[in-house]
Order: C-alpha cells, then structure tokens, then sequence
C-alpha cells in the first residue's frame, strides 16, 4: 500500500498486521527540549523524526506526514496538548495517529485522564534521550490491532 507522499500505508485493524515504528511527529513547544527530542529518535533511535513547536503547527503535519505516532507536549502556549489532540481526533485523516504524552504531569490521576482522551501511553519528563526512542517503540508494539486501537 502507499500513500500520497509515496510511503507504506498504517494498516488497519483488518489487516491485521501492525507497520513498524519508523516515523514520528513531536510536538514540543520548548526549542532544547525539541532539540533533544529530534536527536534522540532520529540520530539514537533512527527514526524519521518531524518536529512541531505547537499544536496549531501539528495539525497541518501530522495528516501531511502520516506518522506511526504522534509525540505530544502535554504543556504548551496557546493550544495544549489535550486539545490539540481533540482537534487532531477531529479530522478523519487522524482517526488511526497513535498519541503519546510527554509531560511532567504524571500523577495517577493525571495518566488517567490522558489514556482516557485516547492516548497510547505518557512519557514522563524529564526523560533518558538514550532510551526514549525504546520506550516509544514498546509503546506502539502494544497497540491491540483486533480492538482497532487508535492510540
């Protein structure tokens, strides 16, 4: 399957067969976090990594690029990350973008409330740049195909 940009299409949950992780949108509003981010999935974890400084700037990507996840800053200025994923659940071209979280937020009932906004995991910042790349592809590898999960 391709799709516009020519790549390999998301599966769905009929096809029953999960494409690996290899592209990533992240979302962080601050530019060293951002840095940092870019260089520990794509240099450490050898991902195709497109960064965002906000939301606003996401929704235009994340359907242009048609990632295998999302990354998003759960703090940001102007539209949050909670939100940004409302508006990204929006638009039918999202239904299947697997989210995760990456905030200092993560009390229980903080992860809670993330999962239930339909997001795939939380990670917790700060965070190991080394290991990020890992905990992201652990993360979509529980994906639950025959649910049709969406993330």
């Amino acid at each position: 399957m391709q799709d516009k940009l020519g790549n390999g299409c998301k599966p769905t949950a009929q096809d029953g067969q999960r494409r690996p992780l290899s592209r990533v949108v992240a979302v962080e509003d601050d530019p060293d976090i951002r840095a940092v981010v870019d260089l520990a999935l794509g240099h450490v974890g050898g991902l195709a990594v497109t960064c965002c400084d906000g939301g606003r700037v996401a929704l235009e990507v994340v359907p242009a690029i048609d990632p295998d996840l999302v990354l998003l800053d759960v703090m940001m200025p102007g539209m949050d990350g909670l939100e940004t994923l409302t508006r990204l659940r929006l638009d039918p071209r999202n239904r299947l973008v697997r989210v995760v979280f990456m905030t200092a937020r993560v009390q229980p009932h903080h992860r809670a409330d993330y999962l239930a906004r339909g997001a795939l995991g939380v990670i917790a910042k700060p965070f190991d740049p080394l290991t990020l790349a890992q905990q992201l592809r652990q993360l979509h590898a529980t994906v639950d195909l025959s649910r049709g999960s969406t993330g």
